[in-house]
């Protein structure tokens, strides 16, 4: 005689969130237009009014690149966007989770 037990399967944790609404700046980056709350960006610190200046190894990117290369990026690896916030210039890291 066999008896089998169902485990309850674990919830499968929903994919990492940029959380970004931008525009585009040519020549520049990408202007942030609004962080969603609880968002890869929010936790890492970009707020609305930062320009995305770099994001991995994409100098001046549109806003398509940023989105595109967080989404390509390891989710085990910080991933470096560089931004400006008025007059200041900072490099901050972008994690996955």
């Amino acid at each position: 005689e066999l008896s089998l037990t169902a485990a309850s399967r674990r919830p499968t944790p929903p994919p990492a969130t940029l959380g970004l609404t931008m525009r585009t700046v040519r020549r520049i980056g990408a202007e942030v237009l609004q962080v969603a709350d609880g968002s890869s960006a929010a936790r890492a610190g970009i707020r609305a009014g930062d320009v995305v200046t770099a994001i991995g190894s994409v100098q001046a990117p549109t806003a398509q690149q940023v989105t595109s290369v967080f989404e390509a990026a390891p989710a085990d690896r910080a991933l470096l966007v560089a931004i400006t916030r008025g007059s200041l210039h900072r490099v901050l890291e972008l994690e996955k989770k």
